[in-house]
Order: C-alpha cells, then sequence, then structure tokens
C-alpha cells in the first residue's frame, strides 16, 4: 500500500492554486492552508477530521467536499461556520451549512 498523508503540509507556495483534493489520506485537522488564498474547492472526504476549523483562512473559497458522514460527531468551529454561512459556500455540492448540519447533526463549537 501507499503511505497516506497525516498532514497538510508544504503547500505554502502554491499561492494561485484553485483545486485540492486531499480526499482518501488520515488526515485529522484542516491546517495549512493559510497561503491558498485563490482555493476555490477543497475536496478532502474519507479523512479521520472530527473537526472543521481554519476554512475562514480561504477568501475564495465556493465549494467544500467532505462527505465524511460516517464519523460522528463532526463538530465545527464558529468561526468556520460562519465563513461558510456568509460566504454560501457549497458543501459536497448540494447543501448550505445549515442544511448540511442539520441534516448531519454536527455540533456548532462556540
Amino acid at each position: 500500500g501507499f503511505q497516506k498523508i497525516k498532514k497538510i503540509e508544504n503547500l505554502d507556495s502554491l499561492i494561485n492554486l484553485e483545486y485540492l483534493n486531499l480526499s482518501e489520506n488520515s488526515i485529522k485537522v484542516i491546517e495549512g492552508l493559510n497561503n491558498l488564498k485563490q482555493l476555490k474547492e477543497l475536496v478532502i472526504y474519507d479523512n479521520n477530521i472530527k473537526k472543521i476549523e481554519n476554512i475562514e483562512s480561504l477568501p475564495n473559497l465556493k465549494r467544500l467536499v467532505l462527505a465524511d458522514k460516517t464519523i460522528p460527531p463532526l463538530r465545527i468551529s464558529s468561526a468556520s461556520y460562519n465563513f461558510l454561512k456568509e460566504n454560501n459556500v457549497l458543501i459536497d455540492y448540494i447543501y448550505n451549512i445549515d442544511e448540511y448540519i442539520k441534516k448531519f447533526g454536527i455540533k456548532i463549537l462556540k
């Protein structure tokens, strides 16, 4: 088998990247994306993410693909929640953040 990515790192120089697929890895935390200001779509399903956070550092994000409904309870930081709501980011191509939270029972952290 191949080595799965456990941590998002070494992406600082990819400042013009618009699409990033990190699916099917062992990532636990969404981090290391602060310089990806042009990123429009983050695909990160089939990982070990327990908490959605640090999304607010991606000002151009339009789509977030999680599809990790098998790992309850997923939590979301209030800053990421506010960003996803205010910017109408589409989750899994069909949900806004409030629909996603309601459907999958996600807890918003204060």
